[in-house]
């Protein structure tokens, strides 16, 4: 979910709504399993675009 949504939502809030529990839950969750919270993850997701994105384009001549 994380994966089709993360460019356009990045609250926790959200995510937790659309799995029809607590977002303080969601965050307990994820956390004991993985080591980082949901934002970690959405944070993750934005910085690894915006990376992408600031890129120079190498031109192949």
């Amino acid at each position: 979910m994380l994966v089709d949504h993360y460019s356009l939502e990045h609250h926790v809030h959200f995510y937790a709504n659309q799995l029809h529990i607590t977002p303080h839950y969601l965050t307990l969750v994820v956390k004991r399993m993985t080591g980082h919270t949901v934002a970690d993850f959405i944070f993750l997701m934005l910085y690894g675009e915006a990376r992408l994105l600031l890129q120079p384009q190498l031109s192949i001549q």
